[in-house]
């Protein structure tokens, strides 16, 4: 059998890293089952929740000392975790005096049933694991919060829309629009759906629209797009504002800026429409990065606000969170963390001519065309799958003269005078066309050193039928030291992502005076 385009030697070698830092953390985590309880936790037991037609959740259940009644708090696993995932935080939580229940969702490690990505019962069994909470604990009815991480997350979201028990919700690294956070603007990371779903095909332990969607991934790229969209409507907290809205549950999201499995951009619409208590945060890291030490126990900055955040709503404790500005980016080169009480409006740049070589000039023309043909890699990237995090993280780099100008569009803008904080959504406008009847192409900005030396700010895919195209680059925070200065490249190749483009295909790319190309930062 012919490999997908996407199994190329270094993304397969990827995939094997993942597989066994998953293996890993599991089994770390779960060595620490049957340990000392800390003070405060009165029993740590393991329980199988009926769900309905046969099917049984495994999950952990936690319980303080006390009589009760307790604020319970549910954690949904993330995506093929077991139940004992959230355990030591889970005993953390109860130890401060909280009622935990976590739990292996629908078709992962000890829970039955088929996987169906968020689909109707694996929404129904979060609800399922509350009414059993309330039935066989101390938790008290009226303060009920959820917490998850990834597909935890995600489920957090959707349960608190159709659940109005629920008063606060800490969702980490989910999604709020499922189509755009494995396909953002229509280009299907594949890399990381063959990474999420494999192995569950292989297993046939995946629902029938689910496995539709692996069985299609080897296909066109806006046919996967189209499926995703099909699915993504029911999957999706941000097509139930209006019910989180109405119930009001006081809402925490935590997202890392170079997530390779789940785009974060989407999370920002979502999270500006909401009306309810809410909090969002970023911080550098791949997927689940920020808060994996949590995971393990120890203290990261995630978790630490997601109990806060707990405690202020469901224990009532006056700990300020609630007076914070809702918006904390942390700074991707300095660690500051940037505030704000709104999410952070852009100014308008010109993108001038480039020359020859693909480079920028000081030139004041708007007015150009410039050619590529698909299928060539220029260098620039949106990094590695899902690997190993170093820590601090690392976002890629790359020398920047080694970009190939050839096949890429490439703008260099002036050396910056002081440090420059941008902070926000950055947005690309320019006009496209080509000979496909639709094209993609990739937009990246670095932050160049004095001596070449560049790092990836921020990216976004883009997939177009043509005509004038507007992308919002993932939000970033990110300061730019003196003598450092911005470039932005433009190409037709990503090893994550599958491109409507073929390979020799045509793009072009171009700006006139009258609707110049553009690049709109937010300036922290």
């Amino acid at each position: 059998m012919r490999r997908p385009r996407w199994a190329t030697g270094p993304v397969l070698v990827i995939l094997a890293v993942v597989g066994l830092v998953i293996a890993v953390a599991l089994v770390v985590i779960t060595s620490h089952v049957g340990n000392n309880k800390p003070n405060g936790v009165a029993s740590d037991s393991l329980a199988q929740i009926p769900a309905g037609g046969g099917v049984t959740l495994a999950a952990e259940v936690i319980t303080p000392k006390g009589s009760g009644p307790f604020p319970l708090v549910v954690m949904p696993g993330s995506w093929g975790s077991a139940a004992v995932e959230y355990r030591l935080p889970g005993q953390q939580f109860a130890a401060a005096g909280y009622q935990v229940v976590g739990y292996a969702q629908r078709g992962f490690t000890g829970s039955g049933g088929a996987v169906d990505f968020a689909g109707d019962k694996t929404r129904a069994d979060a609800e399922t694991v509350i009414d059993w909470a309330l039935a066989h604990t101390h938790a008290d009815k009226n303060r009920i919060g959820m917490l998850g991480i990834s597909y935890g997350g995600g489920i957090s979201l959707l349960t608190a829309a159709a659940d109005s028990r629920i008063k606060a919700v800490v969702s980490m690294s989910g999604w709020s629009n499922l189509a755009e956070a494995l396909a953002p603007h229509k280009t299907p990371n594949i890399a990381s759906m063959h990474l999420l779903l494999d192995r569950y095909a292989k297993a046939g332990s995946l629902a029938p629209e689910i496995h539709q969607l692996v069985a299609g991934l080897p296909g066109p790229a806006t046919a996967t797009a189209s499926t995703l969209d099909s699915l993504s409507k029911s999957r999706s907290a941000d097509t139930q504002i209006a019910a989180l809205n109405r119930n009001r549950p006081a809402i925490m999201i935590a997202n890392a800026y170079e997530d390779s499995i789940i785009d974060p951009a989407q999370v920002v619409p979502f999270f500006n429409q909401l009306t309810t208590p809410k909090r969002i945060q970023f911080a550098p890291g791949d997927h689940g990065g920020p808060e994996t030490p949590g995971l393990r126990g120890k203290s990261d900055q995630t978790f630490t606000d997601a109990k806060s955040w707990l405690d202020h709503y469901l224990l009532g404790k006056a700990n300020g969170i609630d007076r914070a500005d809702p918006i904390q980016l942390v700074d991707g080169a300095t660690n500051a963390v940037h505030s704000y009480r709104t999410w952070p409006k852009t100014t308008t740049s010109d993108l001038a001519a480039p020359n020859r070589s693909g480079a920028a000039i000081g030139s004041a023309d708007t007015s150009w065309t410039k050619q590529l043909t698909a299928g060539t890699d220029s260098g620039a990237s949106s990094g590695p799958l899902f690997t190993a995090q170093p820590v601090p993280y690392r976002p890629p780099s790359l020398t920047f003269s080694s970009v190939k100008t050839d096949h890429a569009l490439v703008w260099a803008g002036a050396a910056v005078s002081k440090p420059t904080v941008i902070s926000g959504t950055p947005t690309l406008r320019l006009d496209i066309g080509g000979s496909s009847p639709a094209s993609t192409f990739f937009a990246y900005l670095y932050d160049v050193d004095g001596s070449g030396a560049a790092t990836l700010m921020t990216y976004a895919p883009e997939t177009t039928t043509g005509g004038e195209a507007t992308v919002s680059l993932r939000p970033t925070s990110w300061t730019l030291r003196s003598g450092h200065h911005l470039a932005l490249v433009i190409d037709t190749v990503d090893q994550r992502y599958r491109s409507a483009t073929g390979a020799g295909a045509t793009l072009r790319l171009s700006s006139t005076a009258a609707a110049p190309a553009t690049l709109r930062l937010p300036r922290g």
